[in-house]
């Protein structure tokens, strides 16, 4: 969803395109952050459970 708010593929918005793109910059930081948590916390996991 960040990606398509970043690229903004629908100029006939009424929105304000930087305000359109900051967003989508936003989000999609923020899905890059959650997914490198995830496979953090993934490997922690297989980790642990290899030491049992």
């Amino acid at each position: 969803m960040g990606l398509v708010l970043l690229f903004y593929p629908f100029p006939g918005f009424q929105a304000d395109p930087t305000f359109v793109k900051t967003m989508g910059a936003v989000v999609t930081a923020f899905g890059i952050i959650r997914l490198i948590l995830f496979i953090r916390q993934v490997k922690i996991k297989r980790l642990l459970e290899e030491m049992e």
